[in-house]
């Protein structure tokens, strides 16, 4: 069999059980997509390889149809209530970075692992994608990396769900009082359509949005000490917020359908966590029986500080509505089940309105923070 079908056949087999993984519920939770990445794990354990762009490839579309599905709401959100709403993303990210450091100086851990912990804790992909990027000349960074976003991934996705199920009854909410409280986002004024438009699907304006997002990547952030880049998340990301924004150029027509974006987050999804996968799992045993119960220790504090700090600032501090902060909340640790869940206690769809519109700025934030970290890391070791 030829490399090229040996590889092909991986990734739709790594897809195939990861999502049958995924659907298994336990107490109201379940992997979902994650599930892909897990079997990515068992595959590479044992010794499966894929190539590298598939992985990048799959980064670059999920977060290119990301950004264009958020854009127009992401800036109503942005120009009505941004101020609050990236206060609480900072502080999610601040208290997230404040522990990672905490961590790294107490246990003395490796920075690759340490923030391959922190973005399991956040239970972000996107972030995850782009600190590999900068470490991806190391095999064993990567491969501590991989390990620590493997083992801490499934521990954050259970406690930010039970989080936002615990705090209204800790609270002693009224919730059907918090319901009639919950504040939405107002849609704007719609943009007329341009007149050409290059395909009936929006595939010409995704393909051209990657390659502006892929060049808009490259180009260095002015930060003390350089070389921090968007890179293949945070370009593709940006750029299609603002193609999204644009909705037309002179008499081209911008928009991209949102049925065709769906399915293009799920292949992404698929070709990345099984990339990622198969490329973490071969270090994962040794990591894991290396770090033990420091690795679980640091990746609780990960997890719960950053959720106590943001959801202290939004509700304490800021007086959100209850249900607005912790979806909030939700979407500054880009945790979309607990999203799920809030609209499963509420009944309020609108939340996802909410939900869709800080997203990105965590995501954008994310990027940043965690090759920030990264340097620092490297800096003291």
């Amino acid at each position: 069999m030829s490399g090229v079908a040996e590889s092909i056949i991986t990734v739709f087999l790594i897809g195939f059980l990861g999502r049958g993984l995924g659907r298994i519920r336990i107490r109201g939770v379940d992997l979902g997509v994650s599930g892909i990445f897990f079997a990515g794990l068992v595959f590479g354990h044992f010794g499966a390889e894929l190539p590298q762009v598939l992985q990048s490839l799959g980064l670059v579309l999920f977060i290119t149809a990301v950004g264009l599905s958020a854009g127009e709401g992401f800036f109503t959100v942005l120009r009505r209530s941004g101020g609050p709403c990236v206060l609480v993303c900072a502080a999610a990210l601040a208290a997230g970075a404040l522990s990672c450091v905490a961590v790294m100086r107490i246990f003395g851990m490796d920075a690759a692992l340490a923030v391959g912990i922190l973005s399991g804790a956040f239970t972000n992909s996107t972030g995850y994608g782009a600190a590999k990027a900068a470490v991806s000349g190391s095999a064993a960074a990567v491969e501590a990396m991989s390990a620590g976003y493997g083992v801490i991934y499934p521990l954050g996705l259970i406690c930010k769900v039970l989080f936002v199920q615990l705090v209204p009854k800790f609270l002693h909410a009224d919730m059907a009082e918090e319901r009639r409280r919950v504040l939405l986002p107002e849609a704007g004024p719609s943009r007329p359509a341009g007149r050409i438009r290059l395909d009936e699907w929006g595939m010409g304006v995704f393909s051209l949005t990657v390659v502006l997002g892929v060049l808009l990547g490259t180009v260095p952030l002015p930060l003390p000490g350089g070389g921090v880049r968007l890179g293949l998340t945070g370009g593709p990301l940006l750029a299609g917020l603002l193609i999204s924004r644009l909705g037309r150029a002179g008499p081209l027509d911008l928009r991209v359908k949102s049925s065709s974006l769906a399915p293009v987050k799920e292949l992404g999804l698929l070709l990345f966590f099984s990339g990622a996968g198969t490329e973490g799992g071969r270090g994962f045993a040794d990591i894991l029986s290396v770090w033990g119960a420091k690795l679980l220790i640091g990746g609780a504090v990960m997890v719960i500080v950053p959720l106590l700090a943001a959801f202290c600032l939004a509700y304490g501090v800021m007086r959100m509505p209850l249900f607005n902060s912790l979806t909030v909340v939700s979407a500054s640790v880009t945790s979309t089940p607990s999203l799920a869940m809030l609209v499963n206690m509420t009944g309020v769809d609108g939340l996802g309105a909410v939900y869709a519109a800080v997203y990105p700025v965590s995501l954008l934030l994310t990027v940043v923070v965690l090759q920030v970290l990264l340097r620092l890391g490297t800096g003291w070791a």
